[in-house]
C-alpha cells in the first residue's frame, strides 16, 4: 500500500506520529510524510527507511485573523501537493484535529484513515470531524475512554482502534551511554540521585503544586522537571527550592533522562474531557524503563495506572496521601517496576495498525 501521512505540526514534537510512521513502514508499506517541520536528525533516520519527507511550512498564528489566513494558505499548499498523488493509487493517513479542520473537503475523494490524538476542543473541530469521520476506513485514538466517547458522539458503527502513545524509539543500553556522553553536564548534575521525575510541558493544565509541597518532606529524593516552562517554574521553585529543571530536549534524546528516574509523576487538572480522559506519552515512556508512576486520581489515569498495576493514584489534595502512596511504591518497588515492563511490552501498535489496514 502507498500511504501519505499528513499532519499540521512539527514531526519531532509528535512521538505518536513518528511511532505510527515507523510501524507503517515496518509492515512493508510505502510512506510519504507531509509535515510542517522536521529536524535534520529525524529526517535522516526516516530517509534511511525510504520515507519520502515533504515539508509544507506553516507559521504559527498569533490571532484569529492570522489563523484564518494561514490556514487558507496551508490548505492551498496541501491541495497543490496532493495533486502529485493519485487517489486511485494512494491512501491518506490524516493525523490530528488541526489537520482535519484545516483540510476537510480536500482529502475526501481519497481512501483515508484518521489518527485523532485529542478530543475536539471547539465547534469547528466538532463539525469538521463529523464531516469526515464516518467515511474514514479506520479511526485511531490513543485511549480506551476516548474511543468510546467518539463512538457515542459521532454514532460510529464500530469502536475506533485504540493506539496507545507508545514510542517506537526506545534507546538501548549502548545508545543510552552515547546520549549520556552527549549531555555530560546534565548527567553529572543527576549522578547518584534518586530522581522523582516529571516530564512534559510545565503548564497550569498539569499542576504540580501539591506534589512539590509534599516532596519537600522526602529529602533523600531529588525532583527533576524535564520540559519547557510555560510560566509556572518560578512558582514551583518557591514551593520546592531544590528542584532541578531541564529544558526541552528533542526526542528521543530526552529518554536518556527518563531512564535515570526512580519514580515518574503524571498529573492533569480535570477541567476538560481531554484531561479527564488523558492519554499521556509519558506513561509508556516511564514504563519502558520500569519506572513506577504516581498519578492524580482522574478517570483516565485511574484506568491506565491502577488497572494495570503500574503505580498508584493519589488524592493530590492530601499531602499525607501523596507521601504514603509514594512510600508504598518504594516498599513494593520490584512488584511495580516488573508490572511496568509487562505493561509496556503488552502494547502492540504494529498489530493494531496491521489489522486496521487489512480490515479495510
Amino acid at each position: 500500500m502507498n500511504i501519505v501521512l499528513i499532519h499540521r505540526a512539527d514531526l519531532d514534537k509528535r512521538p505518536p506520529v513518528l511511532s505510527a510512521a515507523i510501524n507503517i513502514i515496518s509492515l512493508g508499506h510505502n510512506l510519504t510524510i507531509i509535515t510542517t517541520g522536521v529536524s535534520d536528525k529525524v529526517k535522516c533516520e526516516l530517509e534511511k527507511l525510504n520515507v519520502n519527507i515533504i515539508v509544507v511550512k506553516y507559521k504559527m498564528h498569533k490571532n484569529p485573523f492570522e489563523l484564518i489566513i494561514r490556514t487558507i494558505k496551508y490548505r492551498n499548499k496541501i491541495r497543490k501537493t496532493l495533486k502529485k498523488f493519485s487517489e486511485d493509487y494512494y491512501t491518506l493517513w490524516i493525523e490530528g484535529n488541526y489537520t482535519i479542520s484545516s483540510l476537510f473537503g480536500i482529502f475526501n475523494k481519497y481512501t483515508y484513515y484518521l489518527q485523532i490524538q485529542e478530543l475536539y476542543k471547539n465547534k469547528i473541530e466538532y463539525l469538521t470531524t463529523k464531516y469526515v469521520i464516518k467515511n474514514a476506513k479506520g479511526v485511531f485514538m490513543p485511549e480506551y475512554n476516548r474511543s468510546h466517547i467518539y463512538r457515542l458522539f459521532f454514532n460510529l458503527s464500530k469502536l475506533p482502534y485504540i493506539l496507545p502513545n507508545k514510542p517506537y524509539f526506545i534507546p538501548n543500553e549502548n545508545e543510552l551511554d552515547s546520549l549520556k556522553n552527549k549531555y555530560p553536564d546534565i548527567v553529572r548534575s543527576l549522578m547518584d540521585k534518586k530522581i522523582i521525575l516529571y516530564q512534559g510541558a510545565l503548564t497550569d493544565e498539569r499542576k504540580l503544586d501539591k506534589f512539590l509541597i509534599a516532596f519537600n518532606r522526602l529529602k533523600e529524593y531529588t525532583v527533576v522537571l524535564l520540559g519547557k516552562d510555560h510560566g509556572v517554574l518560578s512558582r514551583y521553585k518557591k514551593l520546592n527550592p531544590d528542584i532541578i529543571h531541564i529544558p526541552f530536549i528533542t526526542a528521543p534524546d530526552y529518554l536518556m533522562i527518563t531512564s535515570l528516574a526512580y519514580i515518574g509523576i503524571v498529573t492533569y487538572v480535570p477541567d476538560t474531557l481531554n484531561t479527564i480522559y488523558c492519554a499521556p506519552n509519558k506513561i509508556s515512556e516511564y514504563t519502558a524503563f520500569g519506572i513506577p508512576i504516581l498519578a492524580n486520581d482522574i478517570p483516565g489515569l485511574r484506568y491506565q495506572v491502577q488497572y494495570n498495576d503500574i503505580g498508584v493514584v493519589v488524592n493530590e489534595e492530601n499531602e499525607n496521601d501523596i507521601i504514603s502512596s509514594f512510600l508504598h511504591i518504594v516498599n513494593n518497588y520490584s512488584k511495580y517496576s516488573s508490572a511496568c515492563v509487562r505493561y509496556f511490552n503488552s502494547i502492540d501498535n504494529k498489530s493494531t495498525i496491521k489489522k486496521a489496514l487489512q480490515d479495510s
